[in-house]
């Protein structure tokens, strides 16, 4: 009788021991998954700082620009102005550069001095 109830302790150890691990495999592939995504968030919300970041940065660069660009547009039309009053005209389109005074007419094609 001694030998069966011994068998059952041991037995019943076992199982125990079987059990706890089990349920410790199974808790820790829980926790490394919500490690694993807990890591994933804190890396998206990097990028999103690092993209904002960038964004900032982008927008002030064209910012900058669109400065730079009304300036020269003025001081084109400053020097069309200046040189029109003595009595050479300049018509600028899209494509191209007209140049006309008294004698003669010139066009420039902005295509062609890309290639020059």
């Amino acid at each position: 009788m001694n030998a069966i109830i011994e068998s059952l302790n041991s037995i019943a150890g076992l199982l125990s021991i079987l059990i706890v691990f089990i349920v410790a495999i199974i808790s820790g592939k829980s926790m490394s998954k919500s490690k694993i995504s807990e890591e994933a968030s804190n890396a998206q919300q990097r990028a999103i700082a690092a993209m904002q970041a960038e964004l900032m940065l982008l927008r002030g660069k064209i910012e900058d620009i669109r400065k730079d660009n009304v300036h020269l547009n003025r001081i084109i039309e400053v020097i069309r102005k200046a040189l029109e009053r003595r009595g050479i005209i300049i018509t600028i389109s899209d494509n191209s550069v007209d140049i006309e005074d008294n004698k003669k007419s010139t066009t420039i094609s902005l295509h062609e001095e890309e290639i020059a």
